[in-house]
């Protein structure tokens, strides 16, 4: 019983991940501040869907994330941007 609800939460996951929006491209990027050229280079390369994809390129923080989500060019099924930096992160309290 778990197993299937888990699955089908998963799947829902997917989906709703794969229906994201275009990929990123360079005119997307162009222009957001804080971003290093590296950064957008990361970002062009690895194309990623989710903000918590995103996060683990190195430039990229919560910040550009927020404009990425908000601009529709991310998504954010994991609630990563709601989160706090504690509970993003597996600090303690």
């Amino acid at each position: 019983m778990w197993e299937s609800t888990a699955g089908t939460e998963t799947i829902a996951r997917e989906r709703k991940i794969s229906r994201a929006a275009r990929p990123l491209t360079a005119s997307d990027l162009r222009g957001e501040p804080g971003l290093s050229q590296a950064a957008i280079d990361a970002l062009l390369t690895l194309q990623p869907a989710t903000v918590l994809e995103a996060l683990h390129v190195k430039g990229v923080g919560r910040k550009t994330t927020k404009r990425l989500l908000a601009l529709g060019l991310l998504e954010d099924p994991d609630g990563m941007q709601g989160a706090s930096a504690k509970e993003q992160f597996g600090g303690q309290s």
